[in-house]
């Protein structure tokens, strides 16, 4: 498993754990940040900054130092045709 801080921007993972507590936990899922969805790094920022993510038709911004909280499974190229927002998370 990987953090969500180490992903590659274009690169789509599936959330596996949210690992908070407290208001950061529920700061995450409020953003949608939950088991079983799935997202996309759009962007890192420089030094340390923000994260940009996609999830679904919402796009956020966490701070490394959140991100590093979500566990994430990478999920393999999508060539096939099959668009993200279909996969359920058992068959990424």
């Amino acid at each position: 498993m990987h953090s969500l801080d180490s992903i590659d921007p274009g690169h789509y993972a599936v959330v596996t754990q949210v690992r908070a507590h407290g208001a950061l936990l529920h700061r995450l899922a409020a953003l949608g940040l939950r088991e079983g969805n799935i997202l996309c790094v759009v962007r890192r920022a420089h030094l340390g900054g923000p994260i940009h993510v996609r999830i679904g038709t919402t796009e956020l911004f966490l701070r490394r130092g959140d991100a590093r909280h979500v566990e994430v499974r990478r999920l393999q190229a999508l060539g096939s045709g099959v668009a993200v927002s279909s996969i359920h998370p058992t068959q990424a």
